[in-house]
């Protein structure tokens, strides 16, 4: 049986629109993303390896996009960062995870204090090249990342980036699926009422099933949280 997750996805609100209109999330590229370690967490006892290992990190670029996701909808920095400061969206999906059959890789990012050596990836750097004793311990440093980011508790979807991009846009997409199921729109509490009624109308209009349902949020009475309006 699959493992199910509940996790959440920020955006602004007329990104949230489109995402739910076309039933997809736009894909990243790992230079595109706002930490200047990604997939950088190991340390360097030279320029040269440094350089070395920059270029086994652009041949990962080429082939792999990322879509980021939360484990929690109730931090505010998230909401501040990413979701238009408060007046934006956070979907919220339902991740069917199934192991080595599963068609993208999902992983959990583990945060560190300090960066890594090569050796512990089982790498090492000879005559200019990063040499890895299994090519799938890559992984691993894609799903590491500096403990200032903690505080997002995230989860990747990872896309193959060799996939077709978008005729039109040239971004690559991470389509809804039964691997990843919208279950849930969060509006943020600076969200207009103009912009309530329109998600609302396209949550009710969505053409996935089950259709999801439209929450708003606010800040708590009690805690630095934020949370459901019930």
């Amino acid at each position: 049986m699959p493992k199910t997750l509940r996790l959440y996805h920020f955006l602004r609100a007329e990104h949230a629109l489109r995402a739910m209109e076309a039933g997809r999330l736009k894909a990243a590229n790992l230079d595109e993303v706002n930490d200047p370690y990604e997939c950088l967490t190991v340390g360097f006892s030279s320029g040269d390896e440094e350089k070395a290992f920059l270029k086994l990190r652009e041949e990962v670029v080429r082939r792999l996009v990322v879509v980021c996701f939360s484990e929690t909808y109730r931090e505010p920095l998230l909401w501040g960062h990413y979701a238009e400061r408060f007046r934006g969206v956070c979907l919220a999906f339902d991740a069917r995870l199934y192991g080595d059959a599963m068609e993208n890789y999902v992983s959990k990012v583990k945060y560190t204090e300090g960066r890594k050596e090569l050796a512990e990836f089982g790498m090492r750097c000879v005559r200019g090249r990063i040499q890895c004793e299994d090519p799938f311990r890559i992984r691993d440093l894609l799903s590491i990342k500096s403990h200032h980011w903690k505080y997002e508790r995230e989860w990747r979807v990872w896309v193959n980036g060799g996939i077709e991009p978008d005729p039109v846009t040239n971004l690559r997409f991470l389509a809804f699926s039964d691997q990843i199921i919208l279950r849930e729109v969060l509006v943020g509490y600076r969200c207009s009422e103009d912009m309530i009624r329109r998600i609302g109308k396209m949550a009710a209009n969505y053409l996935g099933s089950p259709k999801p349902t439209l929450t708003l949020t606010r800040r708590s009475l009690s805690t630095f949280d934020i949370e459901r309006v019930t």
